[in-house]
């Protein structure tokens, strides 16, 4: 069964059902990504599968970084501790509350950064540092200055009036945001598979990707 987003309605929202709602779609986002990496890793693909053989030959599907934005940010935090094969998980200005809760009290094996916008609230941010506080792998919590939850999407680059008006982007500028945000992702993937082949290391995710800001692009990083 497919369960399409949707805002949940106001008696959801009363009696507490949105997480209910929220969750299910998380789990079902789970399956797909499970599914999809089953496909990728048979030894024999179908016959009509042509687009899994070019993927699965430009990439190592053995290990993989999941990376998400909002609800997407939940899914990647999820993926990281329930799906086998997943090294990292990216979360761009994530919204955790469809996160399960032997997610959220458990422990994340794998590097995490929470890379937010100025968007975010203390519950939210409270939920993202339970999670680096029980992981057992290094992370980070990373707020870009001047930026708002669609500066990490392209609306602004398409609607620029319209996400102004609305609050949707922040200051920055929509091709900067995009520019920083793009910049310090790939740089959090990188030290992870830096990183994976040492095993002592001076400094923490964090402090790595703060010192480099300036020369990386996403200078407007700062720690939470």
């Amino acid at each position: 069964s497919v369960l399409l987003y949707r805002m949940p309605s106001a008696a959801e929202l009363q009696d507490n059902d949105a997480y209910s709602l929220r969750n299910r779609q998380l789990r079902a986002r789970i399956g797909e990504i499970q599914a999809l990496l089953r496909a990728l890793r048979k030894s024999a693909l179908p016959t009509d599968a042509d687009w899994l053989s070019l993927v699965r030959s430009a990439a190592d599907v053995s290990r993989v970084h999941l990376a998400g934005h909002s609800f997407g940010g939940a899914v990647s935090v999820e993926g990281a501790h329930d799906v086998g094969g997943v090294v990292s998980a990216l979360a761009l200005d994530s919204w955790l509350l469809p996160l399960s809760a032997s997610v959220l009290d458990g422990q994340l094996s794998v590097p995490c950064l929470f890379a937010n916008t100025c968007f975010q609230w203390q519950k939210n941010l409270d939920r993202q540092r339970a999670v680096l506080a029980n992981s057992t792998a290094d992370g980070a919590l990373l707020l870009l200055d001047g930026t708002q939850h669609q500066n990490v999407s392209d609306f602004p680059l398409f609607l620029p009036i319209a996400c102004r008006l609305l609050g949707h982007c922040g200051w920055l500028g929509a091709r900067p945001s995009l520019r920083a945000f793009a910049a310090l992702s790939l740089r959090f993937f990188e030290l992870c598979e830096q990183r994976r082949q040492v095993s002592q290391r001076a400094d923490s995710l964090a402090d790595t990707l703060l010192r480099e800001r300036h020369d990386g692009g996403w200078s407007t990083a700062v720690r939470q």
